[in-house]
């Protein structure tokens, strides 16, 4: 039995089916969304990229779809500090 969902790109409300065994990859080849955008519940937690959601998420249930962010420092670009 398949599961409707509401995914939520910024201002776009698309309407995916979801299936046993669909992982991330082939959800946003269907929605025309960038092979890296993840899909999440409103925690922000995504799941993961070769997860089988299906049995996580309820029929109707909303999910949200956004590109990775980049946390922390890069140290090539840091500015250097002056040893006193």
């Amino acid at each position: 039995m398949d599961k409707h969902l509401a995914v939520i790109n910024g201002t776009q409300v698309l309407d995916v089916l979801v299936q046993p065994g669909d992982d991330d990859v082939g959800r946003s080849r269907r929605l025309g969304l960038p092979n890296e955008f993840l899909l999440s519940r409103r925690d922000g937690l995504p799941f993961g990229e070769n997860e089988d959601i299906y049995g996580l998420v309820r029929d109707g249930e909303k999910l949200y779809a956004s590109a990775p962010a980049t946390v922390g420092i890069d140290r090539e670009r840091e500015p250097r500090r002056r040893a006193r």
